[in-house]
C-alpha cells in the first residue's frame, strides 16, 4: 500500500485545488460596466458619479469616504510619485455594489497638463480600501499647477483592515483568474512528461532495450495530451481577456502551435517504420531533437518578441511577479504537485499499457 501514496496525493491535492480554486470569493473592487470608458468633465464642475462594486457590501458600512486622487508621474521623495487628492462632499448608498458619489473639482489641477486621470480610492468599513485607476478625465484651459497643488490637498486618512482570504480582483481576468489552477500546472506537466521521455529515449540509445523505448513513447504520447489540455484552457482564457480564443497574431499561440505539430510529427514519424529496433532508434534520436527546441520556443522566443498580449512575453510581466499574491501561491503550487503527479499515474498506466500490447503482439 505504501506504494501509492503519490497517488493518493494527486487525488487530495487535485481535489484541493478544486475546491479552493473554485469557491474562494475574488477581493472586492470597483469595475467598469461601461465598455471600458472614461468621463470627462472640466475644472469647476459640479459631478454626481456612480461607483460600481464587484463582491461588494456596501450597505454594511455605515459610512463611506472616497476620494479624487491625481498621481505625478515624476517620483518623489522617498521613491514614490506625489498623489494630489480632494474628498468627495457627499457619498450616498443606493445598494450593495452602486454608490453615487458627489465631488466639486477646484478651479485648478496640480499638473502641467490640460487633460489630467484622477483615480477614485473608496474606504469602506466592510471592504476596506477600493481603487478605481483612470477613474474620470478632467480638462482644463489653461495651466495653474501651483494654484492646483494648494487645491488639491485634502490628506487621506485611512484604517487598515485586517486581509480577507481572497484572490485579486483583476480587471482584464476577473473570475478567470481561476484558471492559473489549471492552464498553468498543464504546461508543467507537459514539460516533466516530456523530459522523462527524453531520459528514457537517451537510456534507449545507450542500452537498446525496447522497454525504455516504449516508456520514451508513453511518456511522450501523455505529455503531449496535457499539452492540447493546456492550449484549451488558455483559449478558454484568452476569449475572455482577449475577445478572442486563438488569436493568430500571437507569438505565444505560435509557438505553441509549432511545438505541438513537432511532437505529433514524433508519432507520425514512429507510424513509419514496421522494424521495432529501427523505429526506436530513429524515435529516439528525434525525441531528443523536439525536446530540445521546447525552450527556444515556448520562452525564448516569446519573450524575445516585440508585441505579446500574454502575460510574461512581450515586455509584460508574468502573473506570478506581479498579478499572483499568497493567498494565490497557497493553491497555484499544490495544483502543480497534483497535476504533475495526476500525469505521471496516467503515463505509468500508459507504460504498462504498451508493454502488455508488445508481449501480446510478440506471441
Amino acid at each position: 500500500m505504501k506504494q501509492y501514496w503519490w497517488k493518493a496525493l494527486s487525488i487530495v491535492l487535485i481535489l484541493y485545488t478544486i475546491f479552493l480554486g473554485l469557491t474562494t470569493p475574488l477581493k472586492p473592487a470597483i469595475i467598469d460596466e461601461s465598455q471600458r470608458s472614461v468621463r470627462v468633465a472640466k475644472v469647476g464642475d459640479s459631478l454626481t458619479l456612480t461607483a460600481t462594486g464587484y463582491n461588494t457590501e456596501f450597505t454594511k458600512s455605515k459610512s463611506i469616504n472616497a476620494w479624487l486622487t491625481i498621481v505625478d508621474s515624476i517620483i518623489g521623495k522617498g521613491g514614490m510619485p506625489p498623489v494630489y487628492p480632494i474628498k468627495a462632499n457627499k457619498v450616498s448608498i443606493i445598494d450593495d455594489t452602486h454608490l453615487d458619489i458627489s465631488v466639486q473639482i477646484p478651479q485648478a489641477l496640480p499638473l502641467s497638463k490640460n487633460l489630467q486621470e484622477a483615480n477614485l480610492v473608496l474606504e469602506t468599513e466592510a471592504e476596506g480600501v477600493l481603487l478605481r485607476k483612470s477613474f474620470i478625465q478632467i480638462a482644463q484651459d489653461s495651466i495653474h499647477s501651483d494654484e492646483g497643488k494648494a487645491l488639491w490637498s485634502t490628506e487621506i486618512a485611512i484604517e487598515p483592515r485586517p486581509k480577507k482570504f481572497a484572490f485579486p480582483n483583476l480587471e482584464f481576468t476577473r473570475e478567470t483568474i481561476r484558471n492559473t489552477y489549471f492552464h498553468v500546472p498543464m504546461w508543467f506537466v507537459m514539460f516533466t512528461l516530456y523530459g522523462l521521455g527524453l531520459l528514457y529515449s537517451i537510456k534507449f540509445l545507450r542500452t537498446k532495450d525496447l522497454s525504455n523505448d516504449l516508456k520514451a513513447v508513453s511518456y511522450t504520447r501523455v505529455g503531449s495530451v496535457f499539452g492540447f489540455l493546456g492550449l484549451l484552457t488558455g483559449g478558454m482564457w484568452a476569449n475572455f481577456a482577449w475577445g478572442e480564443p486563438f488569436p493568430i497574431n500571437e507569438i505565444k499561440l505560435l509557438m505553441v502551435y509549432t511545438a505541438l505539430a513537432i511532437y505529433l510529427a514524433y508519432f507520425i514519424l514512429r507510424m513509419s517504420f514496421d522494424d521495432f529496433e529501427r523505429r526506436a532508434r530513429i524515435s529516439a534520436v528525434y525525441s531528443i531533437f523536439s525536446f530540445s527546441s521546447l525552450v527556444p520556443l515556448l520562452y525564448v522566443i516569446p519573450k524575445l518578441a516585440a508585441v505579446s498580449s500574454h502575460p510574461g512575453n512581450g515586455g509584460n510581466s508574468s502573473i506570478a511577479t506581479q498579478d499572483m499574491d499568497n493567498y494565490m501561491r497557497l493553491v497555484f503550487y499544490p495544483a502543480i504537485i497534483g497535476w504533475i503527479l495526476l500525469g505521471l499515474w496516467i503515463a505509468s498506466v500508459a507504460v504498462r499499457t504498451e508493454i502488455l500490447k508488445e508481449k501480446i503482439l510478440s506471441r
